[in-house]
């Protein structure tokens, strides 16, 4: 028999514990696949073990005393068995959209910078001791195939365009993520590659346009100027000067393994439900605001430390009145009037931060406009326009 208050009632594994058959079926990760690995077969093994203690499996070997051993179970499953019990792995959007800066930084580094040319056989010969001597070699600034660096101005890559790219990758999926809820798995798959590999083609010029643009969203409402000006007159027309700002069509080629890796159908199956860990990050956080992850802390401290972070999280400071009622600490006014401040305060906080994000949000878009139109003036007072 169990007490009513201990500190560890079951040793084994949690599906094991979990007498009601509650199990987790999805694991969001952030791309650290040791995290995943440790817990993909809990509940496969958990099978195993069932079925060896019911005679179902003959092999007497141990599971878990080798790979070798536990791969025979495994073969002896079934499909079905074996995908019903599985951990099914989720990618965090926000950690996925990083990936385009990652990959960006390594082509960065393999295409930019200096590189040594190959050092020929040249000598020189000193006043003094008359004798022969090599020159050393020397370096060149690396070039593309069309004769351009990697990054510079226009048409080349920068870190507008880096971050442009990104953003474009993640609004891609979690757009497409929404939209693709009422659809069958492998054609919401579909819809999500379809959208993200517009969202990089559309940012490196094409002489055909239906090459460049053929992916992206149609119809007058389209937020790609190639397919709206389809269905609006001439004169509204978007200025083709924006095209000047995309990426020269050598990038096409740079760019296309990291596209095709970041389009793999196995990634996006794993961000089909548009999920991300904002909400365990921001608990988290108020978890280590009360126990810093510098220091060694208990198994009572954190417990404490946990139950008090989730009514932080969900119900402000005032969230501990309830609590103080249930172990009969008395809420007086001036505690009442202090955990009501506190989220006074936190509230206060979180509509400036709000604000000000607004405020960036519009500034920018003022200095969009603007620029869109001292584009214009230059297009319409140019030389050799008349």
């Amino acid at each position: 028999m169990h007490q009513t208050t201990c500190s560890k009632t079951w040793d084994g594994s949690a599906g094991g514990m979990e007498k009601e058959g509650l199990r987790y079926t999805n694991m969001i990760s952030d791309g650290d696949s040791s995290a995943y690995e440790a817990v993909k077969h809990t509940y496969v093994n958990a099978l195993i073990k069932n079925l060896i203690r019911s005679g179902k499996f003959t092999n007497h070997s141990s599971m878990d005393s080798k790979d070798e051993n536990i791969n025979i179970f495994l073969s002896k499953l079934s499909s079905e068995q074996y995908e019903n019990n599985l951990v099914t792995k989720e990618d965090c959007i926000n950690h996925v959209k990083k990936r385009v800066s990652s990959h960006l930084k390594t082509l960065k580094s393999r295409y930019s910078g200096f590189e040594n040319v190959r050092e020929e056989n040249l000598t020189s010969a000193t006043e003094k001791n008359k004798h022969i001597q090599p020159v050393g070699k020397s370096r060149k600034r690396r070039r593309l195939a069309d004769g351009k660096s990697y990054g510079g101005g226009a048409g080349r890559m920068t870190k507008a365009m880096e971050h442009k790219l990104a953003d474009s990758y993640g609004i891609a999926i979690r757009q497409s993520s929404e939209s693709a809820k009422n659809l069958d798995e492998d054609d919401a798959v579909k819809l999500i590659e379809r959208r993200c590999r517009a969202a990089f083609l559309h940012n490196i010029k094409n002489s055909n346009g239906e090459l460049q643009h053929g992916l992206c969203q149609t119809g007058p409402y389209s937020w790609c100027s190639y397919q709206k000006d389809k269905y609006v007159p001439l004169k509204q027309k978007i200025d083709p000067a924006k095209q000047i700002k995309r990426l020269d069509p050598i990038f096409l080629e740079i760019l296309t393994p990291m596209i095709d890796t970041l389009t793999n159908p196995i990634l996006l199956r794993r961000c089909l439900r548009g999920a991300t860990q904002n909400a365990n990050e921001s608990i988290n956080s108020v978890v280590w605001s009360i126990l810093p992850k510098s220091k060694y802390h208990g198994y009572r401290s954190i417990r404490g430390a946990a139950a008090i972070s989730s009514i932080f999280f969900n119900r402000g400071r005032s969230g501990l009145v309830k609590f103080f009622d249930q172990v009969g600490i008395p809420v007086t006014d001036e505690l009442l009037g202090a955990l009501l401040g506190k989220d006074y305060k936190r509230i206060e906080k979180a509509e400036n931060n709000t604000q000000r994000h607004d405020i960036i949000k519009r500034r920018k878009e003022q200095q969009r406009i603007q620029g869109q139109i001292e584009e214009d003036e230059e297009m319409d007072y140019g030389a050799g326009i008349f």
